[in-house]
């Protein structure tokens, strides 16, 4: 009896000692809890923006030549040493200005010749048609003299040809490339001399597109942005250009259809630089449209945060929502999803949220929601 009293004792003392740890520990969670609670609650700060519908144009993007609308390669067409270089490389030159003159004391002299044996033929071809009249030469004598006058003639016509063609001129007015040739420099025929370029207020751009998009109008509006701008431009994608042609049938070798636009000259645009262009292809749609900071993205895809008015709180709380970003276009993300126009959301900052978090942002003013999608208060 007596191990039993206590063995009975030992339990009832480790059961109060028990208790007694336990109401302590019990005593320790509720100060701690009551503790956290004297802290307020965390919160972010973001911007936000109102759920918009915009429409869109779906685009292709494609890159394009810049081309002018005068533009040549100036050549040779005689071979010859050079005797006079008449412009500088990069120089404005006017048009029939002398660029190159190839040596033609050879061809003056024969040309000099030339005329005077065409003078002296046509001085007997005079005469000789005069005593025609009196039948005082024969036939055969007369059209001999008349043949003379037109062989010389020729002769003089082609010496003057070879030295025209030696004298290199500007076509038109406008600006030459570089170039390195000096007097005394031989010149073969068909070989370029210097690129030129007329001065003009429009470009062309050159594209081309797979034949298995519908063809694009002539009139279409395209945008276009240049790629490494000599210097920095206000808007440097604000740019825009007119198609004004197209090609009757595909390239032989690529099968693609080529199209010309026209565009003001940008002070940045090179002949022969390429462009990135946006052929608008199909028919313009309404998306949602919001700022494209709006959008983040996770292994799950793409989506942003919307956020609803708590009731209990001065500000919002955030609410995932998945979309499905369509394009994005100087800052604003076209997109599909559970949205509705008018709601908020967060923009710039928007990395920071996570669902349920209390949030506070200055919303844009109302004039900026049309159609206001009514907010569900939250209770807590």
């Amino acid at each position: 009896m007596t191990h039993r009293k206590h063995a009975l004792l030992a339990g009832v003392i480790a059961l109060l000692v028990f208790v007694l740890l336990a109401s302590f520990k019990v005593m320790q969670i509720r100060a701690a809890i009551a503790f956290g609670q004297s802290f307020p609650e965390a919160y972010e700060t973001v911007e936000s923006a109102y759920v918009s519908k915009q429409p869109f144009q779906e685009t292709v993007t494609v890159y394009a030549e810049v081309l002018a609308p005068q533009a040549l390669l100036v050549t040779s067409k005689e071979s010859g040493h050079i005797t006079h270089v008449g412009f500088k490389s990069g120089q404005t030159v006017r048009k029939g200005q002398l660029l190159i003159q190839q040596d033609v004391a050879e061809e003056q002299a024969q040309l000099a010749g030339a005329k005077a044996q065409l003078a002296l033929a046509t001085e007997t071809f005079n005469r000789a048609q005069g005593v025609l009249v009196e039948q005082g030469i024969s036939q055969q004598a007369f059209d001999e003299a008349k043949a003379n006058v037109l062989v010389y003639r020729s002769q003089v016509n082609r010496l003057q040809a070879i030295i025209d063609r030696k004298t290199i001129t500007a076509p038109f007015t406008g600006r030459v490339g570089l170039h390195t040739w000096l007097v005394g420099h031989f010149l073969p025929a068909e070989t370029v001399v210097v690129p030129l370029v007329k001065h003009t207020d429009e470009y062309w751009l050159d594209f081309t597109l797979p034949p298995f998009y519908s063809p694009i109008a002539i009139g279409t509006a395209i945008r276009f942005e240049l790629l490494n701008p000599s210097h920095i431009e206000t808007n440097p994608t604000d740019y825009h250009a007119t198609v004004i042609a197209q090609s009757p049938m595909l390239d032989e070798h690529s099968r693609v259809l080529q199209y010309r636009a026209q565009t003001p000259r940008q002070p940045s645009m090179v002949v022969g630089s390429m462009l990135r262009a946006h052929i608008p292809i199909g028919d313009a749609r309404e998306y949602l449209a919001i700022p494209s900071t709006a959008v983040q993205h996770d292994n799950l895809g793409a989506y942003v945060f919307i956020l609803q008015v708590d009731s209990k709180k001065s500000g919002y709380r955030a609410k995932r929502a998945s979309v499905n970003v369509k394009a994005t276009r100087e800052g604003m993300a076209y997109i599909e999803g559970d949205l509705n126009v008018g709601q908020l959301v967060a923009t710039d900052g928007a990395f920071k949220l996570h669902p349920g978090l209390w949030v506070k942002t200055q919303a844009p003013s109302l004039s900026h929601a049309p159609d206001l999608h009514p907010e569900t208060a939250i209770d807590e």
